[in-house]
């Protein structure tokens, strides 16, 4: 679990709590490994999900200090479309459908 976040090992062992409590008879090694496999993190691209995030903030008093100048920048209708670009061009997981069976 390189570069995983706290939240998401902690929603990786949410899952596997889930899990075993489902079916006793897989051990904790067992929902941990299922779990890993079932969540996907994230985190794959931080830096295009921060200015993402930026973009769409309207209020600079809930913008971290040192980002605060990028927030700004990204109001400009070029860098916004650029930005928005981006995001098209890079696909930050391919989302498999989700079922919840529990």
């Amino acid at each position: 679990m390189v570069d995983y976040t706290g939240a998401e090992i902690e929603g990786i062992v949410g899952k596997a709590v889930q899990l075993r409590a489902r079916n006793r008879q897989l051990s904790i090694l067992e929902a941990l490994q299922q779990a890993y496999a079932r969540i996907i993190p994230t985190t794959q691209n931080i830096g295009l999900m921060t200015r993402l995030a930026l973009l769409y903030c309207n209020d600079l008093d809930l913008v971290p200090a040192e980002h605060r100048e990028l927030a700004k920048a990204l109001r400009h209708p070029g860098a916004r479309a650029e930005l928005l670009e981006e995001q098209e061009e890079t696909e930050l997981s391919p989302r498999r459908p989700r079922r919840r069976d529990w």
